[in-house]
């Protein structure tokens, strides 16, 4: 897919490159012609992947004793680097993780993950973007995230607070250093076993088996799998590389979309007819177009009205098997901010409120083994009731929400955290 030499003549740094992903991606920043330098806290490791990955690949991989947790340490070693030459790329990779419930996490032990990928990841960013600014050279700069930046992870808060920081200095830097030539971007993955990570999030499982069912598929996943590590590098190398400078500031997921599915019903996608699509497209959206269209009217000549449209959670994750029912809902998201911005100036409200699973008579149609399911997966631990969507329009229908506008209200229990 990609040139032999596309990388050739860069050099980068990988934090946590002596083991688990930070090791696969160095193993195909090397096969594409880069110089790699990786750094971590076990040398040995370091050194042994050095020489297993240039028997491989060929070319050079650099070794760096670190640990990411100091910050003058981290400043000393890049400036270390930089002096032997500039780096072209970094590779946020560095972790630490472990599974517990928050309530027996001691203060050390969340600080024991937080400095590693809050404080540490911000240092080597730190110290290598001001290095680039400072020499007026662009740079392109990689974080490892978890797709849980977008809808949290219980037992691993710690971490999923962590990654949801640099998720948020991945799209904080990219504005501020755009114009400087520094590209941020970052990869959220997915289900990739690897044998340090898998051993301590996934305690008993082989990552081999990586938990497959009886037919040899991965049944939490869409597509019925894990990630392949060769998946992992080509992205990795494909931000690497030019070609699309004008890609910033974008986190990516590659995990066969199984964070799409947010604990909300999984099924096969199911045949479906124009009449089917048409009959659900034109209840949930083409109606609610007509019937706002109408209303507004007299709210313009009142100068004042409010709007609140109900889609649903599956609006915003999709849904396998409902994809005219999602499509729907996910294009009154689109209704309300587009009318929230025309009717904002003559006192009109627009908003609209995503549910999420509410106890109605369609689910109570539902077996008691199916609520049980849906429930393991709402934080809350029960399904929404009528009162909680009620309450919510009363509000936004009030003269308290007057400067809300152009919103929407996620009401599911946490299911989706968006």
């Amino acid at each position: 897919m990609f040139k032999e030499d596309l990388l050739k003549g860069k050099r980068i740094l990988v934090t946590g490159g002596g083991s688990g992903l930070g090791k696969e991606m160095t193993r195909y920043f090397l096969k594409y012609g880069a110089e790699v330098l990786i750094c971590g806290r076990r040398v040995g490791v370091l050194e042994e992947t050095a020489k297993e990955l240039m028997d491989e690949q060929g070319g050079s991989v650099k070794c760096y004793g670190l640990d990411i947790r100091g910050a003058q340490d981290v400043d000393n070693t890049i400036s270390e680097i930089f002096e032997d030459a500039p780096i072209h790329g970094l590779v946020n990779n560095a972790a630490g993780n472990f599974i517990s419930r928050t309530q027996d996490l001691s203060h050390r032990g969340f600080d024991a993950i937080a400095s590693i990928v809050f404080h540490g990841t911000f240092y080597v960013t730190h110290s290598v973007g001001r290095r680039w600014l400072e020499l007026g050279m662009g740079g392109n700069i990689i974080s490892i995230l978890a797709t849980w930046v977008w809808t949290g992870s219980a037992f691993t808060v710690p971490s999923a607070m962590s990654k949801s920081g640099i998720h948020a200095m991945t799209q904080s830097l990219a504005t501020e250093w755009g114009k400087t030539g520094i590209r941020i971007n970052a990869i959220a993955p997915g289900p990739f076993p690897t044998e340090g990570a898998w051993a301590r999030l996934s305690p008993g499982q082989d990552p081999s088996e990586a938990s497959s069912d009886s037919s040899g598929s991965y049944s939490q996943n869409p597509m019925g799998r894990v990630g392949e590590m060769e998946e992992l590098g080509n992205l990795a190398t494909f931000l690497m590389a030019d070609g699309c400078n004008y890609l910033n500031g974008q986190t990516i997921a590659i995990d066969g979309a199984e964070y799409l599915t947010g604990g909300t019903f999984y099924r096969a996608l199911a045949s479906m007819k124009d009449e089917d699509w048409e009959k659900v497209i034109n209840v949930n959206l083409t109606a609610a177009m007509r019937l706002t269209k109408q209303v507004i009217k007299g709210m313009i000549k009142n100068r004042y009205g409010r709007v609140i449209f109900i889609s649903s959670v599956v609006g915003y994750t999709g849904n396998a098997g409902q994809t005219n029912y999602s499509a729907s809902k996910s294009a009154l998201v689109g209704l309300n901010k587009s009318l929230a911005l025309e009717v904002a100036s003559r006192g009109i409200t627009c908003n609209l409120i995503a549910p999420g699973f509410i106890s109605t008579p369609m689910t109570d149609k539902l077996s008691d083994e199916q609520k049980n399911n849906i429930v393991k997966n709402i934080p809350i631990n029960r399904l929404g009731l009528p009162d909680d969507i009620s309450n919510a329009c009363v509000y936004l229908a009030s003269e308290e929400a007057s400067y809300i506008t152009g919103s929407t209200l996620h009401i599911n229990g946490g299911m989706s955290m968006i």
